[in-house]
């Protein structure tokens, strides 16, 4: 699971919270919600109290909202550090199924295919840089290609060449017709990005 719309979901929930908190604190110092509560001491108040005449079991059991949000809070670091949307090796046999005879099973390193898709795209006239990934399952990946082209490459030319030659050089060697591509054309700080 890759984690960004989670991530971006969590840290502003949490935020808003946060500054919900401050608000209050600041609105209740300053006496908006009464000169009574103003003047209050943070732990005299019917909530604490309560805490204080129940503490054998309220305690122990904080502890363990604490200690769930703590496992919590590192299954999410976890996932934002070590997930990721690359696919592993790609496996070029198909797997076997129970009536098959026993057969080996022939992988292509992701990053050998990659390399050969960007060296030749690299070669194409009006290409500055090219960079790939594979991303996906390894029995079924998509190509993502990342481009930069000069101001006077034909993006359209281009566009076609890398889907017609590279892309499908890229098929034929992984024996999947339906492989798909994702090729972000970028020249002067403009992107188009076209999906297959």
């Amino acid at each position: 699971m890759h984690a960004d719309r989670t991530n971006r979901f969590l840290l502003t929930l949490i935020g808003a919270v946060a500054l919900a908190v401050g608000v209050a604190g600041l609105l209740l110092a300053a006496g908006v919600f009464g000169r009574r509560l103003q003047g209050s001491y943070l732990v005299n108040n019917t909530f604490c109290r309560y805490i204080g005449r129940h503490g054998n079991w309220v305690w122990p059991a904080i502890g363990c909202v604490a200690f769930i949000l703590v496992l919590l809070a590192l299954w999410w670091l976890a996932i934002l550090l070590l997930s990721t949307d690359r696919a592993g090796d790609v496996r070029l046999t198909p797997p076997r199924s129970k009536d098959e005879t026993r057969r080996g099973r022939t992988i292509m390193a992701a990053s050998a295919l990659v390399d050969a898709v960007t060296d030749e795209i690299a070669g194409y006239h009006g290409v500055t840089g090219a960079r790939g990934r594979i991303l996906g399952d390894s029995t079924h990946p998509t190509l993502a290609l990342d481009i930069t082209a000069s101001r006077r490459a034909d993006l359209a030319d281009l566009a076609a060449r890398i889907q017609h030659d590279a892309v499908a050089h890229a098929r034929t060697a992984l024996d999947q017709a339906d492989l798909r591509a994702i090729i972000n054309l970028n020249i002067n700080d403009k992107t188009v990005i076209r999906t297959r």
